[in-house]
């Protein structure tokens, strides 16, 4: 029944999404494209997070790397990272974006699993600092918020990197932006007591006041770059 169910999901979403998946630079900013990614890809490592008791938006973000995805621009053995965040029922405020670090360093492409839930309306991919390096970021604002009891799609980055790690992301609305353990690309492979953080100690990263302060000012700054954007389509 579930292979029957994935079938037809994968069957809608080729018919649905039909524009490529899109190479993201820093300091890109553009309109976000559904494409059938990942495929045939083996999953290294998963975790579930629920977030935001404390915050005005509260839900869980599932992530996932991969390796063997045949659709991966850069290479078979190359890193594919999979995210999708559950909106709770009771979650007060809907979400507008979700921000990633970091993938400094590494190549991108970007896309959405159209058919999986709410699609982003716009990434971005921006250079931070350089210790903190790029984030990429999924904005929801353009094609409507996240609300409670909602999830977003499957949100899919495929890159050319070779190792992971435990990293941090950010879901955000107009006022909170709790900070959420998640994966991410590193250049060489952790220590293993590195990966025990994604076990029993990554909620030790939600603490990172400076990390948070630049998501907010990144979030003005895309939402002005959004506006400009659609005023210039419009």
């Amino acid at each position: 029944m579930k292979s029957k169910t994935l079938t037809c999901l994968l069957a809608s979403a080729m018919l649905v999404g039909t524009a490529s998946a899109v190479t993201l630079n820093p300091g890109d900013f553009i309109p976000s494209a559904g494409e059938v990614n990942p495929v045939g890809a083996t999953t290294l490592f998963s975790t579930n997070v629920a977030w935001g008791a404390s915050f005005s938006i509260q839900g869980t973000l599932i992530s996932s790397v991969m390796t063997n995805d045949s659709s991966n621009p850069f290479g078979l053995n190359d890193l594919t990272f999979t995210y999708q965040f559950l909106m709770a029922t009771n979650s007060p405020h809907a979400a507008e974006e979700i921000s990633i670090g970091n993938f400094a360093s590494f190549l991108t492409d970007v896309s959405y699993l159209p058919g999986t839930g709410i699609k982003p309306g716009f990434f971005t991919r921006s250079f931070e600092s350089a210790t903190e390096g790029d984030t990429i970021d999924f904005l929801f604002g353009g094609a409507g918020n996240v609300p409670a009891g909602t999830n977003s799609a499957l949100l899919v980055i495929q890159t050319d990197a070779l190792a992971w790690a435990p990293s941090i992301s950010s879901i955000i609305d107009s006022s909170s932006v709790p900070n959420i353990p998640t994966l991410a690309p590193v250049d060489v492979v952790p220590e293993p007591a590195t990966f025990a953080l994604v076990g029993v100690g990554m909620t030790a990263f939600a603490c990172l006041k400076r990390r948070q302060n630049n998501v907010k000012r990144n979030h003005i700054k895309r939402n002005t770059e959004k506006d400009a954007w659609l005023n210039r389509k419009s």
